[in-house]
């Protein structure tokens, strides 16, 4: 059997403040590029990573992009999630991100 080659999860930081107070770029250049091309994000909140990604200069118009809201915790428990469904682009082999509202997902994410 040969392996199929799947795109990347993408890891994408933001600042710990809100967009309109951002006063310099919070990407290195080869990382906004990474980012800009990228059409498919798993994200915290929708409204809130269309305005980080549109201060990054996206190659594609924001209204195309595909964003999809992680579910959030119900009763302090964390729902079930299939993540075939989640990571299917990147199954398909496309690059994807995952927003966090503020910090880095995984790593440094106050809202977590």
């Amino acid at each position: 059997m040969k392996p199929t080659p799947h795109g990347r999860l993408l890891l994408i930081p933001t600042p710990l403040q809100q967009p309109e107070e951002c006063q310099q770029p919070w990407l290195l250049e080869p990382d906004r590029q990474q980012v800009s091309a990228l059409t498919d994000f798993l994200v915290e909140t929708p409204k809130a990573a269309r305005r980080w990604l549109g201060l990054l200069g996206m190659q594609h118009p924001i209204r195309d992009l595909q964003l999809r809201a992680l579910p959030g915790k119900s009763e302090g428990k964390a729902p079930r999630l299939d993540a075939r469904d989640w990571l299917a682009p990147a199954l398909e082999g496309r690059d994807m991100g995952l927003l966090s509202d503020a910090g880095c997902p995984g790593v440094a994410d106050p809202g977590a």
